[in-house]
């Protein structure tokens, strides 16, 4: 299928514009509020994950959507990623912490999938004007640019990247990053899975785990990074990403498989 991705980004640029930027900086009192009493949620998320399903039906009219915010009310919509029908995934806005502190690390993400495979992704951060582009086999671009990462031989203990196991991980996993981290440059987290990804794209890191696998945190940046020449593979059967799964020991993002292996090794060995 010919995906018309300028017709997306318009998409998220608009959304961003009329929903999301007039509300960053401007919550008012009742704009927040949290799913399961941990994770917030914003009138800005709702909008615009309305607005996104609404326009991207409009460029595949046939396709199926899976919203954050959709599967937060209704969970049997998850099921629709495993059907044969072309379905939208939808983050109307990752980094939601961020936006409604104020801080402008975060992103609108959307991935089309089909039968479990992710044919495009978008990463928008409209604070940080930053816009990465990717579709199957055309490789990912970051603010117009063709990005690829190169080989990287350097060892683990000189890799710099962010390690995601916290608030969401078992207590046993969060232990043992807490007690390894001191074998890689452990960054600070920016508090956004789309923001990392952006970061990974850049070369500002080269690797990432996270323990909290939702469809709509991983796809698009997943994606974006396997069409760069990176691996993002399952830490706990080293299978490849899917959307199609939404649990396990975690996702480990490398620049390519020598280092996946060897930071596989450093970690969890």
């Amino acid at each position: 299928m010919d995906i018309d991705s300028d017709r997306v980004v318009a998409l998220l640029q608009q959304v961003a514009a009329e929903e999301v930027m007039p509300r960053w900086q401007n919550l008012g009192e009742g704009d927040i509020s949290y799913k399961d009493g941990v994770e917030p949620v914003t009138v800005a998320d709702r909008a615009s994950e309305t607005a996104l399903e609404e326009g991207l039906r409009a460029i595949l009219p046939d396709a199926e959507v899976v919203g954050e915010e959709g599967v937060a009310e209704d969970p049997s919509r998850m099921e629709l990623l495993r059907g044969a029908a072309w379905t939208w995934i939808i983050d109307p806005i990752d980094g939601t912490g961020n936006f409604s502190r104020g801080k402008p690390h975060f992103a609108l993400m959307v991935a089309l999938v089909r039968g479990g495979e992710t044919h495009g992704a978008w990463i928008f951060a409209p604070a940080l004007k930053r816009l990465a582009v990717g579709l199957r086999g055309e490789g990912a671009w970051l603010d117009g640019q063709a990005r690829r990462l190169g080989p990287e031989g350097r060892a683990p203990a000189e890799l710099s990247g962010t390690l995601h196991a916290g608030q969401f991980s078992p207590p046993e996993m969060a232990a043992k990053m807490r007690e390894r981290r001191d074998r890689v440059k452990a960054l600070r987290s920016m508090g956004s899975a789309g923001i990392e990804y952006l970061r990974l794209l850049e070369g500002e890191m080269q690797f990432s785990f996270f323990t909290k696998l939702m469809p709509w945190d991983h796809a698009p940046g997943s994606f974006l990074l396997r069409e760069a020449g990176a691996v993002t593979r399952f830490t706990d059967d080293r299978q490849p990403y899917t959307p199609l799964r939404q649990s396990g020991e975690g996702l480990l993002i490398a620049p390519n498989q020598d280092r996946w292996d060897a930071l596989h090794q450093t970690l969890f060995s």
